[in-house]
Protein backbone atom coordinates (compact mmCIF):
# COMPACT_ATOMS: atom_id res chain seq x y z
CA UNK A 1 0.00 0.00 0.00
CA UNK A 2 2.94 2.90 0.68
CA UNK A 3 4.26 2.06 -2.98
CA UNK A 4 0.97 2.56 -4.36
CA UNK A 5 0.26 5.87 -1.99
CA UNK A 6 3.50 7.06 -2.89
CA UNK A 7 3.73 6.42 -6.48
CA UNK A 8 0.04 7.57 -7.37
CA UNK A 9 -0.09 9.69 -9.93
CA UNK A 10 2.80 7.58 -11.83
CA UNK A 11 0.60 4.50 -11.69
CA UNK A 12 -2.59 6.94 -13.02
CA UNK A 13 -0.07 7.93 -15.75
CA UNK A 14 1.09 4.38 -16.30
CA UNK A 15 -2.22 3.11 -16.93
CA UNK A 16 -3.68 5.82 -19.09
CA UNK A 17 -1.01 5.17 -21.36
CA UNK A 18 -1.16 1.30 -21.61
CA UNK A 19 -4.88 2.70 -21.86
CA UNK A 20 -3.81 4.81 -25.31
CA UNK A 21 -1.11 2.02 -26.45
CA UNK A 22 -3.27 -1.47 -26.26
CA UNK A 23 -5.34 -0.66 -29.81
CA UNK A 24 -2.88 0.18 -31.26
CA UNK A 25 -1.97 -3.82 -31.26
CA UNK A 26 -5.56 -4.40 -32.82
CA UNK A 27 -4.45 -3.81 -35.77
CA UNK A 28 -1.24 -5.99 -35.45
CA UNK A 29 -2.84 -8.69 -34.13
CA UNK A 30 -5.17 -8.80 -37.59
CA UNK A 31 -1.95 -8.33 -39.60
CA UNK A 32 -0.34 -11.27 -38.00
CA UNK A 33 -3.11 -13.45 -38.18
CA UNK A 34 -4.07 -13.07 -34.51
CA UNK A 35 -7.64 -11.89 -35.23
CA UNK A 36 -9.34 -13.19 -31.95
CA UNK A 37 -7.32 -10.61 -29.96
CA UNK A 38 -8.00 -7.93 -32.34
CA UNK A 39 -11.87 -8.88 -31.76
CA UNK A 40 -11.50 -8.83 -28.17
CA UNK A 41 -9.62 -5.26 -28.11
CA UNK A 42 -11.99 -3.48 -30.45
CA UNK A 43 -15.09 -4.94 -28.53
CA UNK A 44 -13.16 -4.06 -25.26
CA UNK A 45 -13.12 -0.49 -26.68
CA UNK A 46 -16.78 0.11 -27.54
CA UNK A 47 -17.65 0.44 -24.03
CA UNK A 48 -15.14 3.53 -24.57
CA UNK A 49 -15.40 4.82 -27.67
CA UNK A 50 -17.82 4.95 -30.50
CA UNK A 51 -14.84 4.44 -33.17
CA UNK A 52 -16.20 5.83 -36.07
CA UNK A 53 -14.98 5.22 -39.41
CA UNK A 54 -13.82 8.45 -40.27
CA UNK A 55 -12.63 9.74 -36.98
CA UNK A 56 -10.33 6.63 -36.61
CA UNK A 57 -6.88 6.25 -37.69
CA UNK A 58 -6.06 2.56 -40.42
CA UNK A 59 -3.03 0.81 -40.01
CA UNK A 60 -1.11 -1.29 -42.52
CA UNK A 61 -3.74 0.69 -45.53
CA UNK A 62 -3.48 2.26 -48.30
CA UNK A 63 -4.25 5.57 -46.32
CA UNK A 64 -4.41 6.73 -42.29
CA UNK A 65 -7.71 8.00 -42.96
CA UNK A 66 -10.86 7.46 -44.46
CA UNK A 67 -14.21 9.42 -45.31
CA UNK A 68 -17.40 7.45 -45.50
CA UNK A 69 -18.11 8.32 -48.81
CA UNK A 70 -14.69 7.12 -50.21
CA UNK A 71 -15.04 3.58 -48.68
CA UNK A 72 -18.28 3.48 -50.18
CA UNK A 73 -17.28 4.15 -53.58
CA UNK A 74 -14.07 1.46 -53.24
CA UNK A 75 -16.95 -0.86 -52.45
CA UNK A 76 -15.10 -1.18 -49.18
CA UNK A 77 -18.13 -0.22 -47.05
CA UNK A 78 -21.24 -1.80 -48.86
CA UNK A 79 -24.10 -2.17 -45.89
CA UNK A 80 -26.39 0.56 -45.84
CA UNK A 81 -26.55 2.83 -42.96
CA UNK A 82 -30.33 4.61 -42.36
CA UNK A 83 -28.90 7.10 -40.01
CA UNK A 84 -27.42 10.88 -40.81
CA UNK A 85 -24.29 11.39 -41.12
CA UNK A 86 -23.85 7.30 -41.67
CA UNK A 87 -22.54 5.43 -38.92
CA UNK A 88 -19.93 2.50 -39.29
CA UNK A 89 -18.31 1.95 -35.90
CA UNK A 90 -18.16 -0.94 -33.52
CA UNK A 91 -18.37 -3.45 -36.24
CA UNK A 92 -16.28 -2.39 -38.58
CA UNK A 93 -12.75 -3.38 -38.40
CA UNK A 94 -11.49 -2.64 -41.84
CA UNK A 95 -9.50 -5.52 -44.55
CA UNK A 96 -6.11 -6.05 -45.97
CA UNK A 97 -6.40 -3.17 -48.01
CA UNK A 98 -7.73 -0.32 -46.59
CA UNK A 99 -5.73 -1.53 -43.08
CA UNK A 100 -7.31 -2.05 -39.96
CA UNK A 101 -8.52 0.37 -37.61
CA UNK A 102 -7.36 1.46 -34.58
CA UNK A 103 -10.54 1.29 -31.85
CA UNK A 104 -10.01 4.72 -30.50
CA UNK A 105 -10.79 7.77 -31.94
CA UNK A 106 -8.28 10.62 -33.17
CA UNK A 107 -9.85 12.90 -30.36
CA UNK A 108 -9.24 9.99 -27.70
CA UNK A 109 -5.76 9.49 -29.09
CA UNK A 110 -5.41 13.30 -28.47
CA UNK A 111 -6.74 13.85 -25.21
CA UNK A 112 -5.05 10.94 -23.38
CA UNK A 113 -1.55 11.55 -25.67
CA UNK A 114 -1.73 15.54 -24.19
CA UNK A 115 -2.57 13.86 -20.64
CA UNK A 116 0.35 12.08 -20.71
CA UNK A 117 2.44 13.85 -21.85
CA UNK A 118 1.79 17.19 -19.68
CA UNK A 119 1.50 14.86 -16.56
CA UNK A 120 5.27 13.75 -17.15
CA UNK A 121 6.04 16.82 -17.63
CA UNK A 122 4.32 17.85 -14.48
CA UNK A 123 6.23 15.05 -12.11
CA UNK A 124 9.44 16.21 -13.94
CA UNK A 125 8.92 19.62 -12.06
CA UNK A 126 7.06 18.32 -9.06
CA UNK A 127 8.81 20.42 -6.35
CA UNK A 128 7.16 23.23 -8.50
CA UNK A 129 3.47 21.82 -9.01
CA UNK A 130 0.96 24.17 -7.73
CA UNK A 131 -2.86 23.54 -7.92
CA UNK A 132 -3.85 25.10 -11.01
CA UNK A 133 -6.35 27.94 -10.90
CA UNK A 134 -9.62 26.12 -12.10
CA UNK A 135 -10.72 28.84 -14.55
CA UNK A 136 -7.52 28.00 -16.67
CA UNK A 137 -8.79 24.35 -16.70
CA UNK A 138 -12.28 25.76 -17.33
CA UNK A 139 -10.86 27.48 -20.17
CA UNK A 140 -8.88 24.88 -21.53
CA UNK A 141 -12.21 22.19 -21.09
CA UNK A 142 -13.92 24.41 -22.70
CA UNK A 143 -13.44 24.21 -26.71
CA UNK A 144 -14.07 20.73 -26.40
CA UNK A 145 -17.47 20.50 -24.54
CA UNK A 146 -18.83 22.99 -27.01
CA UNK A 147 -17.52 20.56 -30.09
CA UNK A 148 -19.41 17.84 -28.53
CA UNK A 149 -22.16 19.70 -27.58
CA UNK A 150 -22.33 21.56 -31.40
CA UNK A 151 -21.73 17.73 -32.99
CA UNK A 152 -24.34 15.95 -30.90
CA UNK A 153 -27.09 18.81 -32.09
CA UNK A 154 -26.15 18.93 -35.02
CA UNK A 155 -26.72 14.62 -35.62
CA UNK A 156 -29.83 14.84 -33.33
CA UNK A 157 -31.55 17.32 -35.21
CA UNK A 158 -30.43 16.11 -38.98
CA UNK A 159 -28.80 19.92 -39.79
CA UNK A 160 -27.56 18.88 -42.97
CA UNK A 161 -26.66 22.16 -43.89
CA UNK A 162 -23.48 21.58 -41.80
CA UNK A 163 -20.53 20.74 -44.23
CA UNK A 164 -19.36 17.44 -43.47
CA UNK A 165 -15.68 18.91 -43.42
CA UNK A 166 -16.81 19.91 -39.50
CA UNK A 167 -18.86 17.01 -39.13
CA UNK A 168 -15.90 14.79 -40.36
CA UNK A 169 -13.07 16.47 -38.83
CA UNK A 170 -9.90 16.36 -37.44
CA UNK A 171 -8.46 18.77 -36.85
CA UNK A 172 -10.92 20.45 -34.43
CA UNK A 173 -11.38 17.03 -32.65
CA UNK A 174 -7.31 16.90 -32.55
CA UNK A 175 -6.87 20.53 -30.79
CA UNK A 176 -9.72 20.08 -28.45
CA UNK A 177 -8.50 16.87 -27.45
CA UNK A 178 -5.41 17.98 -26.77
CA UNK A 179 -6.41 20.95 -24.68
CA UNK A 180 -8.84 19.25 -22.51
CA UNK A 181 -5.86 16.56 -21.98
CA UNK A 182 -3.76 18.88 -20.46
CA UNK A 183 -6.15 20.46 -18.45
CA UNK A 184 -6.98 16.77 -17.02
CA UNK A 185 -3.54 16.63 -16.02
CA UNK A 186 -3.24 19.89 -14.46
CA UNK A 187 -6.53 19.23 -12.30
CA UNK A 188 -5.18 15.68 -11.30
CA UNK A 189 -1.86 15.06 -10.95
CA UNK A 190 -1.24 18.47 -8.60
CA UNK A 191 -3.88 16.55 -6.65
CA UNK A 192 -2.45 12.94 -6.34
CA UNK A 193 1.69 14.62 -5.81
CA UNK A 194 -0.14 16.25 -3.00
CA UNK A 195 -2.15 13.90 -1.37
CA UNK A 196 0.95 11.46 -1.64
CA UNK A 197 3.41 13.87 -0.29
CA UNK A 198 0.74 14.50 2.59
CA UNK A 199 0.25 11.05 3.54
CA UNK A 200 4.28 10.34 3.63
CA UNK A 201 4.86 13.58 5.38
CA UNK A 202 1.94 12.21 8.13
CA UNK A 203 3.95 8.74 8.10
CA UNK A 204 7.03 10.40 8.90
CA UNK A 205 8.80 8.85 5.35
CA UNK A 206 9.75 12.05 4.15
CA UNK A 207 11.04 15.09 5.80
Amino acid sequence: MNFISKYTAQIVISVVMLYTLIPFLAPIFFVTGYNNLGFAINEFYEYFCHQRVERSIFLFGEKKRYSIIELKEKEYITEVSNQWPEYYGHDYYGNEQIGYKVPICVRDIALYGAFIITSIILLLFKKRIRKTDNRLIALLSLPMTIDVLAIMIIELFDITSVPFDYIDGWVHRIITGILFGIAMSLLVIPVLSSNSLTKHKEKGILE
